[in-house]
């Protein structure tokens, strides 16, 4: 199955950014209430390509811009390959280096669009994706950076942010 396929079984797609030792994840709320990390995406419009799809919901997610223009998200795609696709059985994750998507910031400032509403000024690295978000209420509030390998978070670590967000709370 090539990275570009499109199939009535995928679902969904996203993007998978990576340097390697770290991927950029968002933190979501579920339909339970709950917090969870996960990748970055979503579901496929119509019979809208893959691709598109990884790129627009990415996009919507990361930068809060919606309703980008088909062309310009097929241009995204058609100038920066993906290094590969990691396929379930109803979603797809195109895969991208953290130097590959800061091109993709790029080329979107420099197709003028060089505002978003979840930044101040437009991110145009990982770092400022993460460090610069403003607090908002999106699908996705809150960017971070996680090991690119399977891992647990300890116990009583979530015991510790759970406490502090308590605190903060009763200031």
């Amino acid at each position: 199955m090539g990275a570009t396929q499109s199939t009535p079984d995928i679902q969904g797609a996203g993007c998978f950014i990576t340097n390697g030792t770290h991927v950029l994840g968002g933190l979501q709320r579920k339909k339970k209430g709950e917090w969870i990390v996960s990748g970055l995406g979503g579901r496929r419009e119509g019979d809208e390509i893959l691709p598109l799809t990884a790129f627009r919901e990415c996009i919507e997610e990361i930068l809060g811009l919606f309703n980008l223009q088909e062309a310009l998200l097929q241009d995204l795609y058609l100038k920066h390959t993906p290094k590969h696709a990691l396929f379930t059985t109803s979603y797809v994750s195109y895969v991208y280096t953290f130097a590959q998507f800061e091109s993709i910031l790029r080329m979107l400032y420099d197709s003028g669009i060089t505002t978003c509403p979840l930044y101040t000024e437009f991110p145009l690295t990982i770092q400022d994706l993460v460090w610069k978000r403003l607090p908002n209420q999106q699908e996705v509030p809150v960017l971070c950076l996680l090991p690119a390998q399977p891992f647990t978070l300890c116990p009583e670590f979530m015991e510790d942010i759970q406490k502090e967000k308590q605190h903060k709370q009763s200031l």
